[in-house]
C-alpha cells in the first residue's frame, strides 16, 4: 500500500514538473540560457534552485548507501530522474523502488522459513 502512494506521488509531481516546464518553454523554446538567467534573476529564486540542488545531492549519497544495504534493482533511474524530471520526482520514486524491494526481502524470508 505504501509503495503505491510513493509511486502515484512521483506521477504526480512529475506531471506537475512538466506541465510548468512545458508552460516556459511553449513561451520561450528550449533556451537554457534563458532559463538559468530566469533562474538566477532573484534572490529567492536562486535560493530555491539551490535547495533543490543540494537536496539532489543528499539524495544521491543517501541512495548510494542505501542500495548497496537493500540491493535495490533499478535505483540508477531515480537518479538519472533528478536531471530528466526533478527531485520531487526522483524521492517518491526511489521510496517505491524501496518499498518493493522490502516487500520482496519479506517474502523470500518467509518462503524460507
Amino acid at each position: 500500500m505504501k509503495k503505491n502512494i510513493y509511486l502515484g506521488l512521483a506521477i504526480i509531481n512529475g506531471i506537475v514538473l512538466y506541465a510548468f516546464f512545458i508552460l516556459w518553454s511553449s513561451v520561450h523554446g528550449f533556451d537554457i540560457s534563458l532559463m538559468l538567467s530566469e533562474i538566477m534573476s532573484t534572490t529567492l529564486s536562486t535560493a530555491i534552485f539551490l535547495d533543490a540542488v543540494l537536496a539532489s545531492l543528499v539524495f544521491i549519497v543517501f541512495v548510494f548507501f542505501d542500495q548497496q544495504k537493500l540491493k535495490i534493482p533499478y535505483y540508477w533511474l531515480s537518479i538519472i530522474s533528478i536531471f530528466l524530471i526533478g527531485i520531487a520526482f526522483a524521492f517518491p520514486f526511489y521510496l517505491y523502488l524501496r518499498e518493493r524491494q522490502i516487500e520482496r526481502m519479506k517474502l523470500d524470508n518467509n518462503s524460507t522459513t
